[in-house]
Formats: structure tokens, sequence, C-alpha cells
């Protein structure tokens, strides 16, 4: 485990709750395709990252089936679909 990775992606964490509570108030549209371009690039920057984010950890496991015995994986697992 590293120890940056993991306080890099609280980190992220933090900045996208945030992020959320300014677009509540500022994004005019209700819909993300139908918000203005900054908010659609600052939401698809984060999922970038949190994808990424999954995949390294995912690379990280042995055997495939340990994926299924880590909790916060499968949480985060769940969140992505």
């Amino acid at each position: 485990r590293s120890q940056r990775f993991e306080n890099v992606t609280l980190g992220v964490i933090t900045l996208n709750s945030l992020w959320m509570c300014v677009e509540a108030d500022a994004n005019p549209a209700d819909r993300l395709d139908q918000s203005p371009f900054g908010f659609q690039a600052v939401e698809h920057l984060f999922a970038v990252y949190f994808l990424g984010e999954w995949l390294i950890r995912f690379l990280a496991f042995r055997r495939t089936t340990d994926t299924l015995k880590d909790g916060w994986f499968v949480f985060d697992s769940l969140l992505l679909i």
C-alpha cells in the first residue's frame, strides 16, 4: 500500500465533494450533457481519476477473486457501475 496514493485519493474525494456543492449552486442545467463545458470537463476529470484509481487497485491484487474479499474495493466497484 502506498500512503501517498491514499492521501492523494482522499484529497481528490474531498475536492469532488466540494465541487458537488459548487456545481449544485452554480450549474444552471439539470443534466450534465446540458451543462456548460467547464462543468462537464471537471466532472469528466473526476470520473477519469476515480476510474484510474480503481484500475490501479484492481491490478494490485494477486488474483482477481481477491477483489471480492476487499469490502472497500467492492463498494468502489458498485459506485463505478
